[in-house]
């Protein structure tokens, strides 16, 4: 399957060329390379979803979106933590943060 879709087979939890252990460089690489290499599929999807599931006068106001964000998002911790410190930035909501999670949105989450 890796192949197939242009995956290296590290980032889908296998063995490292060589022998080696999976280190955070090599496992970023392959993340990155895996939402490259499914990309491309991804928007042909969504496209193709979009012509046979949605009327052509809806089409301004829906659409179809596939998410690969989880694929390479971080571990709980250092989302966590990201979040925390976009908040209190002024870059993210509570809300947005709690989107990103799909969690519910609280009443006073939208104040930056």
């Amino acid at each position: 399957m890796a192949r197939f879709f242009g995956i290296p087979v590290e980032a889908i939890a296998g063995a490292v060329e060589g022998g080696g252990s999976l280190t955070y460089q090599n496992v970023s690489a392959a993340q990155q390379q895996m939402s490259d290499a499914l990309v491309p599929w991804a928007t042909l999807w969504e496209e193709e979803l979009d012509r046979k599931l949605i009327a052509p006068l809806e089409r301004t106001l829906q659409f179809t979106a596939i998410t690969l964000e989880a694929l390479v998002r971080a571990d709980l911790p250092t989302r966590y933590a990201a979040y925390e410190t976009g908040i209190r930035a002024g870059i993210l909501t509570v809300n947005e943060a709690r989107q990103r999670e799909n969690l519910p949105e609280r009443p006073a989450g939208d104040t930056a």
